[in-house]
């Protein structure tokens, strides 16, 4: 049976960097971000820092720059994770009250690398390419 952080839990660990090239370090002070309506709060067992990850570090790429120039640091990398969820939002917690969703707290979940819109050229038939939508979104990247 996994973990279950508590409820109260306000700070999170994770690996940070401050900007570009600098070394990586391990914070524990940092934010727990506000949970979506839609979303949930997954409690991190396990992630990757792949080529994106680097090329965000080494300022390449252009959405951690923004991410930089809008919030300022500290950055965290890893967008291919897993985990478990400790809570739900808003909306998510509605539904589960009325057993239209099948998302619980405890559920061990995968957090996907690219979340597609399903509805641009890239998308939708004959492309069928969602890796490459126009309007992607990254969890934990972007």
């Amino acid at each position: 049976q996994p973990r279950k952080p508590s409820p109260s839990l306000i700070m999170m660990k994770g690996a940070i960097y401050t900007s570009f090239h600098s070394p990586i370090t391990t914070s524990t002070t940092l934010p727990i971000p506000p949970i979506p309506p839609d979303g949930a709060l997954i409690a991190i067992r396990a992630t990757g820092v792949c080529r994106s990850d680097w090329h965000g570090w080494k300022g390449h790429d252009g959405d951690v720059r923004h991410f930089f120039q809008t919030h300022g640091p500290p950055f965290v990398p890893g967008h291919e994770a897993s985990g478990v969820i400790v809570r739900l939002g808003s909306d998510l917690a509605a539904k589960q009250s009325s057993s239209s969703s099948s998302l619980r707290v405890g559920d061990r979940v995968a957090i996907p690398f690219i979340l597609s819109c399903g509805t641009c050229r890239e998308c939708l038939p004959p492309r069928n390419r969602p890796t490459i939508c126009e309007r992607q979104h990254q969890p934990g990247f972007t």
